[in-house]
């Protein structure tokens, strides 16, 4: 018998991960013949990083607001769009609102991306499923903490909101340990784009082919990063291809600058790169899933949560493709796909196995 499931996440984030997440998730369920709708609702905290903003106190800080505003609008159409034709949502709906849902849902899943942590949502207790009055509806499916330790201070809270839950999987080894020294069980998925296999992320954007070759870059927070971007280049001829519009990049021949691209552009540009460069867990997560030749930066100091991009390189044994000040192209190790298409197969069987658990159940 087909379930409504009721799914809360972070789907009006303008972020690619965030949206293809929501959307990989939506998809794996409705391949099980069930039925998958996403609560629109939206925090307050991920809300206001949504929005454009133009900032008069500086003046040259209004002159790049004004400057990137048509790219900025351009994107967020496109993100708008993606949502309308690929998620089936829910009207907009308001903390108080979400508490009317519970008899229309058979069971709800919080996940994935960063639903528990406390820093990026204010705590928002929807993604722990607060608003749901039977337990026995309440699952996870991939979340995660976004960090790998829990401050003492929140310690007991996370523990009740999360100790009523049904079942609890997590996207990170480091969200088990953080659980487990909480007494709670939880077993550890991938994330909800590697549910989908290549030729189903083909069929979102028409796979069309980019005939010239080129090094995809997602996206700038380091110099170590940009230096070996255009070395890569250099070594490769091949044209990088910028999508976070830096005005630097305009000027320099060896870039193509990609501005206002959506969750659909991105996914072609993905698919079709020669190579990719990045240090976002699911700019490398599509990468893998697309077997792309990919190099992997972790973010710089002061950022804590390289454990994402950590756990996704031990999985997949790809070290050899972390980024290193002064190493040489030729000195990265091959990335034997063979290998790592067979670790996928088994972890996303596992996975599945997990998902179609709890929607058997009740």
């Amino acid at each position: 018998m087909s379930k409504k499931i009721g799914i809360i996440t972070f789907h009006n984030a303008i972020n690619y991960g965030a949206i293809l997440q929501t959307f990989a998730l939506s998809k794996a369920i409705e391949k099980t013949g069930n039925t998958c709708i996403v609560l629109n609702y939206e925090c307050e905290r991920i809300k206001r990083g949504t929005k454009i903003k133009i900032r008069f106190k500086n003046p040259r800080q209004l002159a790049r607001d004004l400057l990137y505003l048509p790219c900025n609008l351009l994107r967020k159409v496109r993100f708008i769009n993606f949502k309308r034709k690929n998620l089936v949502l829910t009207k907009r709906l308001t903390k108080q609102q979400l508490q009317k849902n519970n008899n229309e849902f058979d069971l709800f899943i919080t996940g994935s991306d960063q639903v528990w942590n406390y820093q990026l949502t204010d705590f928002e207790k929807a993604f722990f499923l607060d608003f749901v009055n039977d337990n026995s509806k309440k699952y996870s499916y991939a979340a995660s903490f976004g960090f790998d330790f829990l401050p003492q201070e929140y310690r007991q809270e996370y523990k009740e909101l999360l100790s009523y839950f049904n079942k609890i999987s997590v996207r990170e080894k480091a969200g088990v340990t953080i659980l487990s020294k909480l007494g709670i069980e939880a077993c550890e998925v991938l994330d909800p784009t590697f549910l989908l296999e290549k030729n189903d992320w083909a069929k979102v954007f028409g796979d069309k082919k980019i005939k010239e070759e080129y090094i995809l870059v997602y996206s700038y927070t380091s110099k170590i990063l940009k230096d070996f971007a255009i070395k890569l280049s250099e070594h490769t001829n091949c044209k990088i291809i910028d999508i976070s519009f830096s005005i630097k990049n305009l000027f320099n021949k060896r870039y193509i600058s990609k501005v206002g691209i959506g969750p659909k552009e991105f996914l072609s540009l993905l698919y079709n790169a020669r190579y990719v460069v990045t240090n976002s867990f699911h700019g490398t997560a599509l990468a893998i899933n697309f077997n792309k030749p990919l190099f992997i930066k972790f973010l710089p100091p002061p950022s804590k949560v390289n454990s994402r991009l950590e756990n996704i390189i031990e999985i997949f044994e790809l070290k050899g493709r972390i980024i290193e000040e002064g190493k040489n192209i030729d000195d990265y190790e091959p990335i034997d796909y063979d290998k790592v298409n067979s670790v996928l197969q088994r972890e996303r069987e596992k996975s599945l196995a997990f998902l179609k658990s709890i929607l058997h159940e009740n």
